[in-house]
């Protein structure tokens, strides 16, 4: 999801864990949100932005564990 507001850009990934343990799904347990901030930029930046929260996604649902400085560093690039 992408939201424009005076010249800044906002990129949010909505996922939900996979677990079938979760006892109230409607509730919105096992949902999270991984979020960007940028000033506005062009749509090859927004799909690399939303490659690296899919990445981050992709750990949280698997237990994996991740160094969001990682993370920070790559989204840092792209500016």
């Amino acid at each position: 999801m992408r939201i424009v507001k005076d010249l800044i850009d906002a990129y949010a990934l909505i996922d939900k864990m996979e677990d079938s343990s979760v006892i109230a799904p409607k509730s919105g347990n096992g949902t999270f949100m991984l979020c960007a901030i940028t000033p506005n930029f062009h749509y090859l930046n927004s799909k690399r932005i939303r490659g690296i929260l899919t990445k981050i996604a992709f750990n949280i649902k698997a237990k994996k564990e991740w160094n969001i400085k990682e993370y920070w560093e790559e989204l840092s690039q792209i500016v």
